[in-house]
């Protein structure tokens, strides 16, 4: 199989910037090489910052925000049919920087255009094409220890988790973190703690004596106006509401 390379150019956004939604029938690779911001690719909002790169599937609409002056390095290119797709994710290229310099091959050849530079820039999109099919595949194949991480949280649900903490300590940044853990869970981290935390509220609510202050600080929220607002959020009734009905059942 033969990729075949459509376009690589490399431009400074700046941080007032705003790139529109907008598709390109083949694929993309928009590497970020500085500066920090936000994408939404398929609907789903990653955050990019210094190394990490975006893959885009064809006819695939994203778009890009940027939170200061940032440098990137964009590959356009179609793949002939192998059986291998590449999914529309954003990741982190690792500390040899291998996709970078796969891609900064290819725009070399581009610029100095010796003799067979098309060929060696086709052969190089190829390269970078099967780079990312392999992380791709890493990414589907990631088994993250949902049970750890699921007994962690339960049993800490009524403390500050820091997350970027635990994700590091798993090997992972906070977003690729993020994203494996709603692909699993279908929430994020902060919802699903939240949520914990509502669910040991209503226990408590039901079979404890506990005044609604002790259960909201039992259950780690800030204070008691936090307490009611968010349980009231999820459940339709404040706790005392809940308390009241569960009793007269």
């Amino acid at each position: 199989m033969n990729c075949k390379l459509e376009f690589v150019f490399e431009i400074n956004r700046r941080n007032v910037e705003k790139i529109a939604s907008h598709k390109h029938s083949c694929y993309e690779v928009v590497y970020y090489l500085k500066g920090s911001g936000k994408t939404t690719l398929k609907n789903d909002e990653f955050f990019f910052s210094t190394g990490s790169f975006a893959v885009i599937e064809p006819d695939c609409y994203h778009d890009e925000e940027h939170i200061e002056s940032t440098d990137v390095l964009c590959v356009g290119f179609s793949s002939g049919s192998c059986g291998i797709n590449l999914s529309t994710n954003l990741y982190k290229d690792n500390l040899k920087l291998d996709i970078l310099k796969i891609m900064r091959q290819i725009q070399d050849e581009l610029v100095q255009r010796k003799k067979y530079y098309d060929i060696k820039a086709n052969l190089l999109v190829t390269q970078l094409f099967f780079e990312v099919a392999r992380m791709n595949e890493q990414s589907s194949m990631e088994t993250l220890d949902f049970s750890y991480i699921k007994n962690y949280i339960d049993e800490h649900c009524n403390q500050n988790i820091d997350f970027k903490s635990l994700a590091r300590s798993l090997g992972y940044s906070y977003d690729h973190f993020r994203h494996l853990f709603k692909n699993k869970t279908g929430c994020s981290p902060v919802k699903y703690i939240i949520e914990k935390r509502i669910e040991n509220a209503k226990r408590l609510l039901c079979v404890s004596n506990m005044t609604i202050s002790e259960i909201s600080e039992e259950c780690g929220f800030s204070n008691c106006a936090q307490f009611s607002s968010m349980f009231k959020k999820y459940t339709s009734y404040s706790p005392s509401e809940l308390r009241k009905n569960y009793k007269n059942t």
